[in-house]
């Protein structure tokens, strides 16, 4: 992760492992983003709660991926 946090414009720019062997998450609130390159990590993040989506498990183990609205693009 780095960032710039001059004016004009604040640019932040994350990268993740590029073979895709860890993954990375971001959870966004009026606070701010998050980070982790793990789920469980968010829940020491202050307002984060965790919700199961049966429908995207669904998708994910029927068709081996959650399709967007359920995810980002």
């Amino acid at each position: 992760i780095a960032h710039d946090l001059a004016p004009p414009l604040p640019i932040l720019f994350v990268a993740r492992d590029r073979f895709g062997v860890k993954p990375l998450y971001y959870w966004a609130s009026p606070k701010g983003v998050a980070f982790a390159s793990e789920i469980k990590q968010f829940t020491t993040v202050d307002g984060f709660q965790a919700r199961r989506d049966e429908r995207g498990a669904w998708d994910f183990l029927w068709r081996d991926f959650t399709p967007r609205p359920r995810t980002p693009s």
